[in-house]
């Protein structure tokens, strides 16, 4: 893939950090997606990307070009930043209830959300900039996204998620044990974890698809959808690679990306999304505070993966 002043291709849900020269966020163009894709691979091999509203590509620091490859001094300084990133302490990544794309604030957090579809004739909604809408489980605002019909890889919800001082770094959610949402809805979803391991260096990753790697093997979990709200409480242990990549450690400390993928095998899908966290290890039937033990469900399930909660409640 190659850079352009007038066509950056760009792949898909993948932030550029610490010593690449853009924030690369839309996706490639699908003539430009490699031919035959491992069929289990969920997403960003390119398609059509940003339905969100991605901004424009904007520089760091300095030093690396795309991909981080090139290492001038600036760009090690980028990198060296990026080892003392502070773990962050603010559980809430989105509750929607702001009706807009971007997560709740935390000191030098980053994070927004938007949808990627592999660019084959399915039908995604919302089919332009991602926004909150009524619905959500306490009858308040939530992400609701449906796919259908996609043949090459299927759809995604992401949120980008990095530390960003003097440049951007990895998200270090290591004070935590692992994710929490609530949702509801029909079919399957994925949820993973991406991490610069598993990120091609073309994209500020470590990952080398030009010495025969095969990246973007993410750590992630299926979840089954219902009818009715759901807590799912995800430990970090729970996230697996499927094995078709390069194996990469699980490491909290380097979240880049977290993926709700709609998978081709799994469509249609219709997501209903609500009180994104990360989740301190307290399941919500002990009292822990609800979906990720920061909210308040005073009869929560178990939120072992799926264990059903109200619709309305109080603190906890």
């Amino acid at each position: 893939m190659r850079l352009g002043s007038a066509n950056v291709c760009r792949l898909g849900a993948v932030i550029c950090f610490g010593a690449c020269g853009s924030w690369l966020v839309s996706a490639c163009d699908r003539d430009e997606r490699p031919a035959e894709p491992p069929p289990e691979i969920s997403g960003i091999f390119g398609g059509v990307g940003g339905v969100g509203g991605i901004p424009d590509a904007t520089p760091l620091t300095g030093g690396g070009g795309a991909g981080g490859s090139g290492g001038t001094s600036a760009a090690g300084s980028a990198n060296d930043a990026c080892q003392t990133t502070p773990p962050g302490k603010v559980a809430v990544i989105d509750d929607f209830d702001d009706g807009d794309s971007v997560a709740v604030y935390e000191a030098n957090r980053d994070a927004y959300w938007f949808t990627v579809t592999d660019g084959s004739d399915g039908t995604i909604e919302p089919a332009g900039p991602f926004l909150p809408v009524a619905g959500g489980y306490r009858g308040t605002s939530s992400a609701h996204v449906t796919a259908s019909g996609y043949s090459v890889w299927g759809a995604e919800l992401i949120i980008n998620i990095a530390h960003e001082d003097a440049v951007r770094c990895p998200y270090d959610a290591s004070e935590f044990r692992g994710l929490s949402f609530v949702a509801r809805g029909s079919g399957s979803v994925r949820v993973q974890v991406a991490m610069p391991g598993v990120v091609d260096k073309e994209y500020g990753g470590t990952c080398d698809s030009q010495a025969g790697e095969v990246c973007y093997d993410m750590h992630g979990s299926f979840i089954a959808l219902g009818e009715k709200y759901q807590v799912y409480e995800l430990p970090w242990a729970s996230l697996q690679q499927r094995g078709f990549g390069v194996s990469v450690p699980f490491d909290p400390k380097t979240m880049t990306a977290i993926h709700f993928a709609m998978e081709k095998a799994e469509l249609p899908v219709d997501l209903w999304l609500d009180q994104v966290e990360l989740w301190d290890g307290t399941p919500a039937s002990q009292g822990g505070g609800g979906a990720g033990g920061a909210g308040g469900e005073p009869e929560g399930g178990q939120g072992s993966g799926g264990a059903p909660v109200p619709e309305t409640g109080g603190a906890g």
